[in-house]
């Protein structure tokens, strides 16, 4: 009879040594396949960075009434006003008004500054000599702002002068003064009597 006991009782604590050593070993990999499935994510989210590219590079050529023209390389969150902080800043003579500056910089595109435009002011000050100003120069060709159709309505001025004096426009800015047309190539001293009382700034 006691040895039907001893026996039953190194059955039951074989068995209860067992079952400790199977929750053990079950505990144990459990916890190694959360860690492992952790060490995945971690992996996952650092390859992600990773791969997130970089901003693209653009270039854009500044000019006109800025201190120092050129191309400049930007990112494509710059906008007008980081190119002429770029190029040293506005000149005194810069219409800053009739400009985006707060616009996003595009590859390949060229900003150019335009310069102030004289103003006359009347002669008197009841208005009537403004309007008849404003009149007369209503007939008057703006060769800051005519088209190529516009400006080869002037005498002498054919469509390679007229295309000069846009392009010339597009890179340096407003005429200042109408004097300045001579600055084209073909618009000479002869050519400018011909057409000084038909244009206008």
């Amino acid at each position: 009879m006691k040895r039907d006991k001893l026996i039953t009782i190194i059955i039951c604590c074989v068995f209860v040594l067992m079952a400790g050593i199977f929750y053990f070993n079950s505990g144990t990999s459990s916890v190694q396949n959360e860690a492992s499935i952790t060490k995945k994510e971690v992996s996952s989210v650092n390859h992600s960075t990773e791969q997130t590219p970089a901003s693209k590079e653009i270039a854009v050529y500044i000019c006109g009434a800025v201190k120092k023209p050129g191309v400049y390389k930007f990112n494509t969150a710059s906008r007008v006003c980081d190119a002429v902080k770029a190029a040293g800043g506005f000149k005194k003579n810069a219409d800053t008004i009739s400009i985006n500056q707060a616009q996003y910089l595009k590859d390949g595109e060229q900003i150019t500054i335009p310069k102030k435009t004289n103003v006359k002011p009347g002669s008197s000050g009841d208005g009537k000599s403004d309007s008849n100003n404003s009149k007369a120069s209503s007939n008057l060709v703006n060769i800051n702002q005519a088209d190529e159709n516009e400006l080869m309505t002037l005498p002498g001025v054919g469509e390679s002068k007229a295309a000069s004096i846009i392009e010339y426009r597009n890179k340096n800015g407003y005429f200042t003064k109408i004097e300045d047309i001579m600055k084209i190539t073909g618009i000479k001293e002869g050519v400018f009597n011909k057409i000084k009382d038909k244009i206008t700034i």
